[in-house]
């Protein structure tokens, strides 16, 4: 009924198209062969094998495989909400 856009659609009325560049992935995964384009992400990866979960809330010992999501869960426990509608006020906890 409806004809689907495709970019190739968006092309034709003279929106430019992206290139994207190809980049190397060397680190790959033992267990299941994912690969990775920097050793960083095959470390955090390997966590999901391995169960790992090096950071940990100080309040109530909940573990996590990256520091930043102690400090978004740690706010459920101190109550801060910083990120607030300019419209209504309504205060959150995390930026949605």
């Amino acid at each position: 009924m409806f004809a689907k856009s495709t970019l190739s659609d968006a092309n034709k009325k003279g929106t430019p198209r992206r290139k994207r560049t190809i980049v190397p992935k060397p680190f790959i995964c033992k267990v299941c062969l994912s690969c990775f384009s920097k050793k960083y992400y095959l470390q955090v990866h390997y966590m999901n094998h391995t169960g790992e979960r090096p950071h940990t809330c100080d309040i109530c010992g909940k573990g996590f495989r990256m520091r930043w999501r102690v400090a978004l869960h740690r706010r459920i426990h101190t109550g801060e909400k910083p990120y607030a509608c300019p419209v209504c006020g309504f205060r959150a906890n995390r930026k949605r």
